[in-house]
């Protein structure tokens, strides 16, 4: 976190001052963090989480990948979409990960009229790391007892 987030405030031209008033907290507190004489608690966390949205969609994406890579395991789902794609890859022997990620992306596009570009590129981005998680993880029978 030390030298991350110096240099995310650095990216964007902001001072201590102006990075701790954006956090709702002192500038001391931010020039802890800056050089690891503090951690920060989770609320804050989220807070200094806001500032870099990608970081956001690439977790967020690994999290619930992995998350839907456990109810697949045990051949449970979401319903909705995880549905079809688990129907799809038992039947056609598609892989689910990409199977989900087209489905995702053609979901997305079709939102394109109504949110920000960049609001569209971290969807994006999100469900591309989600779905490559699924992909490369989830193989049907590999789970199976003897």
């Amino acid at each position: 976190m030390n030298n991350r987030l110096k240099v995310l405030r650095a990216e964007r031209d902001w001072s201590q001052a102006q990075l701790a008033e954006h956090l709702g907290v002192s500038r001391q507190t931010v020039n802890a963090l800056e050089t690891g004489r503090y951690d920060p608690s989770l609320p804050l966390a989220f807070k200094i989480d806001q500032i870099n949205p990608a970081y956001a969609a690439v977790m967020g994406g690994l999290l619930a990948g992995v998350g839907l890579l456990i109810l697949f395991r045990h051949r449970a789902s979401l319903g909705g979409v995880n549905v079809l794609v688990l129907y799809l890859q038992e039947r056609y022997g598609w892989r689910a990960g990409y199977v989900q990620l087209a489905l995702d992306g053609t979901i997305t596009a079709m939102s394109i009229p109504l949110i920000s570009p960049s609001a569209i590129a971290m969807s994006l981005l999100g469900a591309l790391v989600l779905n490559l998680t699924i992909a490369i993880n989830h193989q049907p029978g590999r789970y199976v007892a003897i």
